[in-house]
């Protein structure tokens, strides 16, 4: 699954690609992003599909 690097005014956003739902490239996406507090105005997206469990090995394909 793809990930999109997008640099915007609001910072640089993490966003999933081809998720259920659009994603909007500001920090007040309606998914709540997390600014990274290492790097600041770096903005992570969770998806709405669910694809960061399968990613960090939390669920497994069935």
């Amino acid at each position: 699954m793809a990930w999109l690097v997008a640099s915007t005014d609001d910072g640089i956003h993490i966003t999933p690609m081809d998720d259920y739902r659009p994603h909007d490239y500001t920090s007040k996406c309606w998914r709540r992003p997390v600014e990274n507090a290492e790097e600041p105005d770096m903005w992570m997206h969770n998806s709405l599909d669910g694809r960061e469990a399968f990613e960090t090995g939390d669920r497994l394909a069935s």
